[in-house]
């Protein structure tokens, strides 16, 4: 197993590499907003363009604010995985949350709930 981790503005985002890879594990930690949506938006978009990865799954326990342009960010990545069979799910804390709040309100995420270990 193969971690890479890249450093955004106000976000880092960490993959996790498994092999064999039809799993991509990736986690984000701080604000996603106008400062790194296109870096993210880069990121998710090469993992999407491999066909090996089955199902993504976007952990998101360690994100406060999810802008509107993350929002984008993430739709267009689940609009092309899941164009073709394949899943993308996003870890969020359980109970209320400014993020499980705005991706309610969008809809159409497959969202899982969790809360995190230690806390």
């Amino acid at each position: 197993m193969t971690v890479s981790v890249r450093m955004l503005p106000g976000l880092v985002v960490r993959r996790v590499i498994a092999a064999p890879p039809e799993v991509a594990v990736v986690t984000l930690g701080g604000d996603i907003d106008l400062r790194n949506c296109e870096d993210l938006a880069l990121i998710l978009a090469q993992i999407a363009d491999d066909r090996a990865v089955r199902s993504v799954v976007v952990d998101l326990l360690a994100v406060p604010f999810l802008a509107a342009c993350g929002v984008r960010c993430l739709a267009r990545v689940r609009e092309e995985i899941e164009c073709d069979g394949r899943r993308i799910s996003l870890v969020v804390r359980a109970g209320p949350g400014a993020v499980r709040r705005v991706l309610d309100l969008v809809g159409g995420f497959d969202v899982v709930e969790c809360v995190p270990v230690g806390r």
